[in-house]
C-alpha cells in the first residue's frame, strides 16, 4: 500500500487521491519500508533507493517540492526527520548535519532527539552528537520510577502528529543504542508500558511505531540472550513462589502464594 503512493520524484504522496509529494509521510514511508527490508518483508529495493534519493538531495537539502504553483522549503524539523529516516535506513546523508546542528536550540524537541539520533547512528561526529542528546535529556520529567519528555506546546506541531509518548520513545531509541546502561532507559520503557490504554494500544500509530521501534532497541541492546532462567521468590530463607522464564515474551506471570504457607 505504501509503495503504490510512489511519485516519479521518488517521494509519497499522503492519500492516494493526492498528487502531490508530501515530504514528512516520504520519510515515514522511506523509515518503514526500510525497517520492513531489515526485517526480512518483501520490499521494492529500487524504490526504496529512489525514495532515500528523494530525501536526501531534497528534503535533507532544504530544496523545495513543487506542488501546483507553490514550492516552500521544508522547515528543519522535516528536514530532521528526513535525516533519521536516511540514518536509520543505511543511506545516511551526514553533509547536512553540521547545519541543523548550529540551529539546534531553535528545533522543537522531537526534532533535537531526530538530529542527535542521525549523527550517533549515521555518520556523524559522536562528539558532537551528544550536545543535543544531552539537551533534549536535560528537559526530563522523572516522577517516580518513570521518565519522559514533554514538547514546550504540542500544539505547535500536531501537524507533524508531535506527542509527548512519540519524542519519549526517539529518545529511548538513541539511548538503547548509544548508552543502553543510562538510568533513563529502564524508566522511560516503564513510561511507554504505561500510556498504553487498557486494550494494550497506543494512542495512535504514530505513537505505537516509535515506541516498539524503541523497545525493540532496548531488547535488542539490553537483552542480547535469550531469556533462559527461573525466578524465585523467598522469604525467610524459603522459596515461597517460583516461575521459570524461557524464550521471549510479553506475558506477565502471575504466581499466588496463601498466608498459610508463608513462614
Amino acid at each position: 500500500a505504501i509503495e503504490v503512493l510512489q511519485n516519479p520524484d521518488g517521494g509519497y504522496r499522503y492519500w492516494p487521491s493526492s498528487s502531490c509529494t508530501a515530504e514528512w509521510a516520504s520519510s515515514y514511508a522511506v523509515l518503514a519500508l526500510g525497517r520492513a527490508a531489515e526485517l526480512g518483508y518483501p520490499v521494492d529495493r529500487d524504490g526504496l533507493e529512489r525514495g532515500q534519493a528523494y530525501l536526501s538531495g531534497t528534503v535533507a537539502a532544504g530544496r523545495c517540492t513543487r506542488c501546483w504553483f507553490s514550492c516552500p522549503k521544508p522547515a528543519d524539523e522535516v528536514r530532521a526527520f528526513a535525516l533519521y529516516a536516511l540514518a536509520r535506513t543505511g543511506a545516511p546523508k551526514a553533509s547536512y548535519y553540521g547545519e541543523l546542528f548550529g540551529r539546534r536550540k531553535d528545533l522543537p524537541l522531537f526534532a533535537r532527539a531526530m538530529l542527535a539520533d542521525a549523527m550517533f547512528v549515521g555518520d556523524g561526529d559522536r562528539g558532537d552528537a551528544r550536545t543535543p542528546l544531552q539537551q533534549t535529556l536535560n528537559h526530563a520529567t522523572e516522577p517516580a520510577r518513570e521518565v519522559h519528555f514533554e514538547e514546550a506546546d504540542p500544539r505547535t506541531y500536531a501537524p507533524l502528529w508531535s506527542s509527548d509518548p512519540r519524542t519519549t520513545a526517539i529518545v529511548l531509541q538513541t539511548l538503547a543504542d548509544v548508552s543502553p546502561d543510562h538510568p533513563f532507559v529502564s524508566k522511560i520503557a516503564a513510561y511507554l508500558g504505561k500510556v498504553r490504554r487498557g486494550d494494550g494500544r497506543f494512542r495512535n500509530t504514530q505513537e505505537a511505531a516509535f515506541a516498539l521501534m524503541a523497545l525493540a532497541e532496548v531488547a535488542r541492546t539490553k537483552e542480547r540472550e535469550v531469556p533462559d532462567f527461573t525466578a524465585r521468590a523467598t522469604l525467610g530463607g524459603k522459596v515461597v513462589a517460583e516461575t521459570r522464564f524461557a524464550g521471549r515474551t510479553t506475558d506477565v506471570r502471575r504466581t499466588s502464594v496463601a498466608m498459610k504457607d508463608l513462614p
